[in-house]
C-alpha cells in the first residue's frame, strides 16, 4: 500500500482561492481514506523553517507543526478532532531518512500517514511549502485589500 502527499494551494468547492495552503495525504490504491490539513501562510512558511532545521541536524530530530484543534457539534453530540504534522530525520545504523507524518485523532481514535522520502524529495516539499506560503499571503491580501 503506497502513500503520498500532496502540496498545494487551497481552492474552495466554489473555485475561489482562500489564502491558505493545503497538504493532502492520501493512500494510492483508490482508497477514499485521506487527510487534509490547511495552513496559513505564516504556518507553511514555519513548516519549511522546521524542514531546513531537520536536514541539517546530524541526529535524529522531529519537529511537530502547530495542533489544530476542531470542535463539532452534531445532533447534540461533541467530537474532537486534534490534526498535526510532524517534520523528522532518523538516524539509525549509520543509516538515515526523512519523513513527513500526519496524525489526525478524532475522539481518541488516531489515524496516521507516515510518508518516507529521499532529502532532495523532502527539501523540495520545504521549498514548495515555502513558495505557496508568499504566495497565498498575496491572495490573503488581495482578497481583503480590494474588498473581494
Amino acid at each position: 500500500m503506497s502513500r503520498g502527499v500532496e502540496i498545494c494551494e487551497h481552492v474552495k468547492r466554489n473555485g475561489k482561492k482562500h489564502g491558505q495552503v493545503c497538504m493532502r495525504f492520501f493512500i494510492e490504491d483508490g482508497s477514499q481514506e485521506q487527510i487534509r490539513f490547511l495552513m496559513e501562510p505564516r504556518e507553511a512558511f514555519s513548516l519549511w523553517m522546521k524542514i531546513t532545521k531537520v536536514v541539517r541536524s546530524a541526529a535524529s530530530l522531529k519537529e511537530p507543526s502547530t495542533v489544530h484543534k476542531i470542535e463539532r457539534e452534531e445532533k447534540g453530540v461533541k467530537t474532537e478532532i486534534f490534526t498535526t504534522v510532524t517534520v523528522e530525520k532518523y538516524v539509525k545504523e549509520g543509516r538515515s531518512g526523512y519523513a513527513i507524518t500526519c496524525v489526525r485523532s478524532i475522539d481518541g481514535v488516531k489515524n496516521n500517514f507516515n510518508i518516507p522520502m529521499a532529502e532532495s524529495d523532502f527539501l523540495f516539499s520545504g521549498e514548495l511549502l515555502k513558495f505557496l506560503s508568499c504566495v497565498q499571503a498575496w491572495e490573503t491580501y488581495e482578497q481583503s485589500d480590494t474588498g473581494r
